[in-house]
């Protein structure tokens, strides 16, 4: 389980001493299962999932972890996996399996070749995982970062405008296999499109803003 308890954050402005507040006062609990946040651009949802994944530090506030409160300066960020479409997450002029083998090793999975090529199949890349990720599309990109957080298998996945670029054919191959798992972990999808998870997450589940 992950509960967030009066969770506020704030941007530094140029201006000195005044500072741009994004979220004020949140509180969410999530349990296993799929859910979905829905608010319009510069509501704040990729700044929560990034203070979710400890990216960012808030300004007050806490966070806990299946039932155990979490300090921030020595965060158990390895929970979490987090796709985003805000930062560059992979390395242009590395191919898509050298880029998958270095975050890897930086998340300290073990690299499965089978599992790879398995979910590579299953996400229509397989062709792609040895080109430069610059020859790729954005679609193709997503899809291959997606393929990187199935490998990694972390109990929390954070989903930023995860289904933006990608194809109809594909999209619900990667719902499918996001509600299969969902019986083990809990899966937050921010979004500004409440029809990209409609019929796919539990009304219960939505939270809108």
């Amino acid at each position: 389980m992950l509960e967030l308890k009066n969770i506020s954050f704030s941007y530094k402005t140029i201006i000195p001493f005044k500072k741009n507040k994004v979220i004020d006062n949140l509180s969410l609990k999530f349990d296993k299962g799929l859910y979905s946040i829905i608010a319009q651009n510069g509501w704040g949802k990729t700044t929560l999932l990034k203070i979710i994944k400890g990216f960012l530090i808030p300004d007050c506030g806490e966070i806990i972890i299946n039932g155990a409160k979490t300090k921030f300066k020595n965060y158990p960020s390895d929970y979490f996996s987090l796709f985003s479409n805000s930062f560059k997450n992979f390395y242009p002029q590395l191919t898509v399996i050298e880029n998958i083998k270095l975050f890897l090793t930086l998340e300290d999975v073990k690299i499965d070749l089978k599992k790879i090529n398995q979910f590579s199949k299953m996400l229509g890349i397989e062709n792609y995982l040895n080109k430069k990720t610059q020859e790729l599309s954005t679609g193709s990109i997503a899809k291959a970062i997606l393929l990187k957080i199935f490998i990694e298998d972390k109990n929390f996945i954070l989903l930023d405008e995860p289904f933006s670029n990608i194809d109809e054919k594909s999209l619900e191959i990667i719902k499918d296999y996001l509600t299969k798992i969902s019986m083990k972990k809990t899966i937050i999808i921010a979004t500004s499109k409440r029809n990209e998870t409609k019929g796919f997450v539990n009304e219960k589940n939505i939270i809108s803003y």
